[in-house]
């Protein structure tokens, strides 16, 4: 595949041209495999993804039409030889996202930012770390390869074979109305945590403010606790 083949569409204005010439690099839709209800597993592919360097937890940003709107998504795989990566992308509620997601098939060109950091483990073993949060989280689990995800879902019965078929060791709790569920999401947790277990929060923005003061009375040490909020209701531009 060569770069002569791609065009992706054109971008309006000059200032857009001169962003997206600096900073995007064009690739190709080589999958789009709906794995469940509102999720997607896609793939791209290219030149320009060849020979970039990526470490677990990193971010890609998608550019969506001809202007500079973007949705960012969590890489679970790059081959920087073949120039080829891959993520998960959620369907949840309609918007531009949802809807490039939904729409996006096998040979569009796409054009993409990244990768960039976000979330690294650092010198902590994947063992070691534990991923609390939603169904947002769940590219960033894959990715990390972490010992246990603890993860508030819209359908069990779709998620659980889900991550059974992908190896993810998840403990997973149905969402109810008026965050019914997060005291229960909290018990998930449970009591015996070592010393060695660091946490990730990452998904909505309330559920993570609710962990995070869920494991501070636990006792456990700023140090141990990295966050990220995904989204948040009625707002746009969280990654």
């Amino acid at each position: 595949m060569s770069e002569a083949t791609l065009t992706p569409p054109a971008a309006k204005g000059p200032l857009t041209r001169l962003v997206t010439q600096l900073f995007f690099r064009a690739a190709r839709v080589s999958a789009n495999l709906a794995l469940a209800p509102a999720l997607h597993h896609i793939t791209l592919q290219g030149e320009a993804l060849k020979g970039v360097t990526w470490t677990a937890g990193d971010k890609i940003q998608i550019r969506l039409g001809a202007g500079l709107q973007t949705r960012t998504y969590t890489p679970i795989a790059w081959d920087p030889v073949v120039g080829s990566t891959s993520f998960v992308a959620q369907t949840l509620s309609p918007g531009p996202g949802s809807g490039w997601v939904t729409r996006t098939k096998t040979g569009d060109v796409v054009e993409l930012m990244g990768p960039r950091s976000s979330l690294a483990l650092g010198t902590t073993a994947p063992q070691d770390v534990w991923v609390l949060g939603d169904e947002t989280a769940f590219g960033l689990t894959l990715a990390m390869g972490v010992g246990r995800a603890v993860l508030d879902v819209d359908s069990p019965e779709h998620w659980g074979p889900l991550c059974h078929a992908w190896g993810l060791p998840a403990t997973l709790v149905a969402k109810q109305p008026d965050d019914a569920h997060l005291a229960r999401l909290e018990e998930s947790i449970g009591t015996s945590i070592s010393p060695q277990t660091h946490f990730i929060l990452a998904g909505r923005a309330n559920t993570i403010q609710y962990l995070l003061k869920a494991l501070r009375a636990r006792g456990i040490r700023s140090d141990r606790i990295r966050s990220k909020a995904y989204w948040a209701p009625g707002k746009t531009g969280l990654d």
